[in-house]
């Protein structure tokens, strides 16, 4: 009850406002919700799936605030769904995987433009970022795609891209406050999220396929 309170009284909040709802809102939402609800029989999370099949765009995409951020509206729906109950062989699920698996970069990462490149609602590639990567791996890795060679060249794009100090850093603007307006980055962000897609996949993988593993992340396995 008190981990949930905070975010029912966010949700007021932001319904007080008129604000629409969002695919990634809801999805977020569902994952907290399924650790503490039965998914297959909580009416709240199902009519949160629903909402989520009824949003997805016809290339299986997810719009985030204001039609921009498809990598981050996506992410979250797949998360979403996974979470409460709904299979990866779904053909929800397997549309929104196959939308981030063709929208990856030859170098491995995710890159999409936001600011008035994405006011048009639809789909701008740019440069790879860590956290547009984290974001893509962390979907791919609920959706059981931890061992998939898309996955693995994600893995070796944050390894790779990771500064001597252990932090990433992003140039573009990748995050919205849908409040303002406006479009901005977070350093933070841009080193938490790698972190974590690194952990989930690394724990993933080793209950797969431990040897496959590079070193580093081979011991983040053990340790976990």
């Amino acid at each position: 009850r008190s981990t949930l309170f905070p975010y029912t009284t966010l949700f007021r909040s932001v319904r007080s406002r008129g604000a629409a709802s969002a695919p990634a809102a809801t999805g977020a939402t569902l994952e907290l919700l399924s650790r503490h609800a039965r998914p297959s029989t909580d009416p709240t999370i199902a009519r949160a799936v629903a909402f989520l099949r009824s949003q997805q765009r016809g290339d299986g995409s997810w719009p985030d605030v204001a039609g921009g951020q498809l990598i981050h509206g996506t992410t979250w729906a797949i998360r979403g769904l996974m979470a409460a109950g709904v299979a990866s062989t779904d053909s929800t699920v397997a549309a929104g995987v196959n939308w981030l698996r063709v929208q990856q970069q030859e170098s491995g990462g995710w890159g999409e433009a936001g600011g008035s490149f994405a006011d048009g609602g639809e789909f701008v590639a740019a440069e790879a970022t860590a956290i547009q990567t984290a974001w893509a791996v962390l979907a791919l890795v609920d959706a059981g795609f931890a061992d998939h060679d898309a996955t693995r060249r994600a893995i070796e794009f944050l390894v790779d891209h990771q500064h001597d100090d252990g932090t990433w850093f992003d140039l573009l603007s990748t995050e919205r406050d849908s409040a303002a307006g406006a479009w901005y980055r977070n350093d933070l962000h841009s080193s938490a999220w790698p972190l974590l897609a690194l952990a989930r996949w690394a724990v993933a993988i080793g209950e797969q396929s431990h040897d496959k593993m590079p070193a580093a992340l081979r011991l983040i396995s053990d340790e976990l």
